[in-house]
């Protein structure tokens, strides 16, 4: 399978603009909000006062992100089975897009905050030294070439976008690779599951 058709595989039915539109509009204010932040405090005549850079810092901390991933996943693991189980039983439908939004909208605020901590990623990428940001960031993900942490964190971003656009669509009910999972037949799927379940619990334990 080439990169066209796996893209193709896995789009969801609003299809890819959403997260090129959420990256240009996000990671640009993030980065905006770097430039900004470094002018103005260079603006201050007292050598160490650093506000606004103070504040870059502190800005959507790696753990919080890391906090609403494994909600939303956690959440993940509960919706699908539910989804799976409300075609046998039609009572269930009701409970199960309910769940499946409140999971979307979770998917969608932590790639609304990754998206604008690449932003900063990106800006403190070309300043001289590694801002506490950057290494927060690398104790989260990979300690390593910063280059190599944005592309992760992109990847890894994209991911938690993509699964909760195929989730929940007005139109279609579910699409994507949620709509792929939940049409195998169940020999195939809770196979697919139990790696998802397991990887989560890894996630989780593997941040103590």
């Amino acid at each position: 399978m080439n990169l066209t058709s796996y893209l193709e595989f896995i789009k969801p039915s609003v299809g890819f603009s959403p997260l090129w539109h959420k990256y240009l509009m996000l990671s640009g204010m993030g980065i905006a909000s770097v430039l900004l932040a470094t002018i103005i405090d260079s603006l201050e005549t007292a050598p160490y006062a650093a506000y606004y850079v103070g504040a870059v810092n502190a800005a959507i901390h790696p753990r919080f992100w890391d906090l609403l991933s494994v909600i939303s996943l956690l959440l993940l693991c509960i919706s699908l089975p539910l989804s799976y189980v409300s075609r046998v039983f039609p009572a269930l439908t009701r409970l199960a897009q309910q769940t499946r939004r409140l999971t979307q909208t979770l998917l969608f605020l932590t790639a609304d905050l990754g998206a604008i901590a690449l932003g900063i990623l990106l800006a403190l990428l070309f300043q001289s030294g590694e801002s506490e940001y950057l290494l927060a960031w690398k104790t989260l993900l990979f300690n390593g070439m910063g280059l190599i942490l944005i592309m992760w964190l992109a990847l890894l971003n994209s991911a938690l976008w993509l699964i909760g656009a195929s989730l929940y669509d007005t139109a279609d009910n579910y699409s994507g690779v949620i709509a792929k999972l939940l049409n195998t037949r169940i020999l195939i799927m809770l196979p697919s599951y139990a790696v998802l379940l397991n990887a989560v619990v890894y996630l989780m334990l593997s941040q103590q």
